[in-house]
């Protein structure tokens, strides 16, 4: 278990923050914090968003959020490898807006556009899994994956102990003797025919007659199976473009922050690419013929509770949509000063639209480069754009023609 308190707090009592279950509120941004383990080993581990934090001489851990407020996870590993998961609840600094101001201006970006509020802080919110990604997909693909990632390979695992199956007929030569029913046009065979006369007819003879008959073999190569390895392939596919762009820097973000957290990272995804390979070469996966998912194996699979859980999760790794009426996974949000100018630029909107009287309608601009770009159709006939984080290309140097035509004229 964790204890944490303010540095800046005389005494020695490590719980003075609020503490429900698993979460820690009370922290700040922009503070500095020590943090203290119930039971201290040696070589345990303590990784805040990925970052493992350096023990003091004291055995007390010490950690400092900078400007970001939401929703922290902590990650404390014993020796043994278990892991223990706290969620530390970081507000907005005391010299910015209060809590109560900085949750409406949350509140109206995610009604605007949930997806501005998607960043690369340590902090998370809770997001939906519909509409739009924003320019953060692969980390909401990394979060997803690692979040479901565990409990989809635990799905498909208890599948395989208990896997479905059915039973499919097939035609096969088989020897008179092995063969329970024979057809009628079984007669049209002159051995049968003979034999079925009451003609005497040799042992070895009669062990020679081989016949065309149905056979029923139960077999996992059924629709439920075959769409659950086309989403465990997905999954597959998924885990290793992640890790192959964290190992090589590429997501988004700083690329020493990115160098700060691949080694956890990459750890997590290795181990779930290595699960889900081990799973897919045994049996029933292994005996599934590859195939997309259809209708029948969908039906199959609502009526099977272990398949629609499995199915579920192995949909909800990779959801990539940040929107909808259920905020149910924690997505990495942008810095507080983030979230401050992004409500800035939407009050614009709304003061140019109460100004005015116009609606503005968001468009591509051509010259500039933006995160966002609205444009309103001002009463007198002009248009006003208004840009959100824009970059204005630089002019190019004046040529020489051009500077010593500059020159004759002046």
């Amino acid at each position: 278990m964790l204890h944490i308190r303010p540095a800046a707090q005389r005494g020695s009592d490590m719980g003075s923050l609020v503490r429900l279950d698993n979460l820690i509120s009370g922290l700040r941004e922009d503070t500095d914090d020590l943090i203290a383990t119930q039971e201290f080993h040696p070589r345990e581990r303590l990784f805040v968003d990925d970052v493992e934090l350096l023990r003091g001489a004291d055995d007390v851990y010490r950690w400092r959020p900078c400007f970001y407020a939401g929703r922290v996870l902590a990650e404390l590993v014993s020796p043994s490898g278990s892991r223990q998961h706290y969620w530390l609840d970081v507000g907005p600094s005391t010299s910015k807006s209060g809590d109560e101001c900085f949750a409406q201006m949350v509140a109206q970006i995610r009604s605007f556009n949930s997806a501005l509020l998607g960043g690369q802080s340590d902090a998370t919110m809770a997001f939906g899994r519909d509409g739009r990604s924003g320019i953060f997909s692969d980390d909401i693909a990394l979060s997803r994956l690692r979040t479901y990632g565990p409990a989809f390979l635990h799905a498909l695992a208890a599948i395989a102990a208990k896997p479905h199956r059915s039973i499919a007929a097939d035609s096969t030569l088989l020897p008179l003797s092995r063969i329970r029913r024979l057809h009628h046009r079984s007669l049209l065979d002159r051995r049968i025919a003979t034999i079925a006369h009451g003609v005497p007819t040799s042992d070895a003879a009669f062990d020679d007659i081989q016949l065309r008959s149905l056979t029923s073999t139960p077999t996992f190569d059924t629709p439920a199976n075959r769409a659950l390895l086309a989403l465990a392939r997905r999954v597959l596919a998924a885990l290793v473009r992640l890790r192959e762009r964290v190992t090589m820097f590429t997501l988004t973000g700083d690329r020493n922050e990115q160098l700060a957290r691949v080694q956890r990272r990459e750890q997590d995804l290795g181990e779930l690419q290595e699960r889900i390979h081990l799973l897919l070469a045994k049996p029933p996966f292994s005996e599934v013929s590859p195939s997309e998912p259809t209708a029948a194996g969908l039906t199959q699979m609502a009526a099977h509770p272990l398949y629609s859980r499995a199915w579920r999760l192995g949909s909800m790794a990779l959801a990539s949509g940040v929107e909808g009426d259920s905020e149910q996974d924690m997505l990495h949000v942008t810095h507080s000063w983030g979230i401050y100018e992004t409500w800035c630029y939407l009050a614009v909107l709304e003061t140019v639209a109460n100004t005015f009287g116009c609606v503005s309608c968001q468009f591509v601009p051509e010259a500039v480069s933006a995160q966002l770009a609205h444009r309103c159709a001002l009463p007198d006939g002009r248009q006003l754009d208004m840009y959100f984080q824009a970059q204005f290309p630089a002019e190019s140097p004046p040529s020489k023609a051009r500077r010593l035509e500059h020159l004759a004229r002046a």
